[in-house]
């Protein structure tokens, strides 16, 4: 009896403690190798702690799954807090998928073996979506969707257990699918799938009326109904309108893994830490991509290192040959924001960081906005940059950094780094026609011989163009600088 009893609480004990280990392996896995996919989910939003912003969702579809996807979004920006955030909220779906299986099997007299199996359908679903969660613009939004979806038709088929008429059950379950449709978008689809396991499967295993089908139907009808008059409501197409807020795409781990190290490089530059920016890219045995030599050199010239380890990178990647057209990416729109920031160039900075704002999900990106504030503060633009700081202060993460920028409460660190700006600013009063970073260059050392960055760049960018002429010019005009490559630049024939 004793061995019995010691048996049945190991095997009760079983599903608790497998949960419990996937849950810790799928936080590890994304803290170990995805940690900046979560940051950079965070800046590509801008979540507002206000009331005409909140309400702003129900013009939206899926409205309740953006809402708390987004204002769940916001804390990836804490360490430790996305993988977190993701591990509960795929938790809490599996727990509610398994569930939903054991009462569509209800009728089942196999108890256990429906149990293990929704518990393993539930894993496994689990699994697929945190798989599909390496795809950077998989919204936190699509799994609570899926999440809300299932928690609906566990509520409709609790109400139906105590409806006796099947017509009252029918219409529940149309309002059941148009309340997912509506709050949840692609939720509706986990509802009608579930309600399908619920009525044919019983249907069919145990010969009942086949009258019971029509709720099933009505309820495949519902999108034929609504999604013409949505789709062309929120301006989205008829799949997309299905599919929202969810955009699955299943990619390569290893271009995943990939993106992942680009994002590496430029949130670490982002966080200002350039020294381990270096030690990350001359320590990597792996191939270097163009955005992770971009932000090596930009940490090298935050370091005033430049010149000294240019002629060591195989291909150095300065960012001033880069220009921003119709076919630009959003990510190299970012990339020559940072450029221009660091140069000091507030026009461009503004104009890159307005592009990148604009064409970001739903034009907004928090990183942007940031340095909205910051390039206006520079240029002395108090009504602009306060625009732009009472946004800041309405969100939950930011309000600090806001108060910390914001004119008769900034702090002394914020002072020093806009006055010093401020110094190197272009007071040049060409116009320019398009981003020739040589004329930017130029005319910024002209405003502000001292401008050492500058300096580097415009050097720098000569001697990868293996312009020897342009560089003596250029050296003899706004030189010297006492740099090793730039002295053997100058004898070379």
């Amino acid at each position: 009896m004793r061995f019995d009893n010691k048996t049945h609480s190991v095997r009760k004990l079983l599903k608790p403690m497998l949960i419990l280990l996937w849950g810790v392996g799928c936080f590890l896995f994304f803290q170990m190798k995805y940690p900046y996919h979560f940051f950079y989910q965070e800046q590509n939003q801008l979540f507002l702690l206000d009331e005409n912003y909140v309400l702003s969702y129900f013009d939206k579809p899926a409205w309740v799954a953006c809402l708390v996807g987004d204002f769940l979004t916001q804390f990836y920006y804490y360490l430790y807090a996305g993988p977190a955030i993701l591990t509960t909220v795929l938790l809490l779906l599996g727990d509610l998928v398994r569930r939903s299986l054991d009462r569509c099997f209800s009728y089942s007299v196999h108890k256990t073996l429906v149990s293990w199996g929704s518990f393993v359908l539930a894993l496994v679903l689990m699994t697929l979506e945190a798989r599909l969660s390496l795809y950077e613009a998989y919204r936190l939004s699509g799994i609570v969707a899926l999440t809300g979806g299932v928690a609906l038709w566990l509520l409709h088929d609790g109400l139906c257990d105590k409806i006796p008429y099947w017509w009252m059950r029918t219409l529940t379950l149309f309002l059941s699918s148009s309340l997912a449709f509506w709050m949840f978008g692609c939720g509706y689809l986990a509802l009608f799938l579930l309600e399908m396991l619920r009525i044919l499967l019983p249907t069919f295993r145990l010969r009942r009326r086949y009258w019971a089908i029509i709720p099933l139907l009505l309820v495949a009808l519902l999108p034929n109904l609504l999604l013409p008059k949505v789709s062309e409501h929120y301006c989205l197409g008829k799949k997309v309108t299905l599919l929202y807020p969810g955009e699955r795409k299943w990619v390569d781990e290893s271009a995943a893994m990939m993106l992942e190290r680009n994002f590496a490089y430029d949130n670490e530059y982002y966080f200002g830490h350039y020294e381990k920016v270096v030690q990350m890219y001359e320590s990597n045995t792996e191939p270097e991509t163009e955005e992770m030599c971009f932000f090596y050199c930009l940490s090298l010239a935050q370091l005033n290192l430049l010149p000294d380890r240019l002629m060591t990178m195989e291909r150095p990647i300065l960012g001033t040959f880069y220009k921003i057209g119709p076919e630009t990416p959003l990510y190299t729109i970012k990339m020559i924001n940072e450029l221009y920031y660091l140069l000091g160039d507030m026009t461009y900075a503004e104009r890159a960081a307005l592009l990148a704002n604009t064409f970001s999900p739903n034009g907004r990106n928090v990183r942007m906005v940031k340095r909205l504030v910051e390039v206006n503060l520079v240029k002395d633009d108090i009504p602009a940059a306060m625009k732009y700081l009472r946004l800041l202060s309405k969100t939950w993460v930011y309000r600090q950094w806001a108060s910390d920028h914001t004119p008769g409460t900034m702090s002394e660190k914020v002072k020093a780094e806009i006055a010093y700006k401020q110094k190197y600013l272009n007071q040049s009063d060409h116009i320019r026609v398009g981003d020739d970073c040589y004329t930017i260059l130029t005319q910024l050392l002209d405003s502000n011989p001292d401008n050492i960055v500058a300096l580097d760049f415009l050097l720098c960018s000569d001697i990868v163009a293996r312009q020897k002429k342009v560089f003596l010019r250029d050296y003899q005009q706004y030189g010297p600088r006492n740099k090793a490559l730039y002295q053997q630049a100058l004898t070379l024939e």
